[in-house]
């Protein structure tokens, strides 16, 4: 029981370590990422911060 109770923190705790490293900052500017959403995503509602990118 004790043994089983272990693993399953470890495992908890390796999920919750991989979700923190698990960041991707993208390099494009918004001008380019709109561009790129307007061609490939458009049937996807577009995220408010690209609706004024100039």
């Amino acid at each position: 029981m004790v043994a089983a109770a272990k693993r399953k923190i470890a495992a908890a705790n390796q999920k919750t370590a991989s979700w923190a490293a698990l960041v991707h900052t993208c390099p494009a500017d918004p001008k380019t990422f709109k561009q790129h959403f307007e061609s490939n995503d458009s049937k996807s509602p577009m995220a408010p911060v690209l609706v004024d990118a100039h």
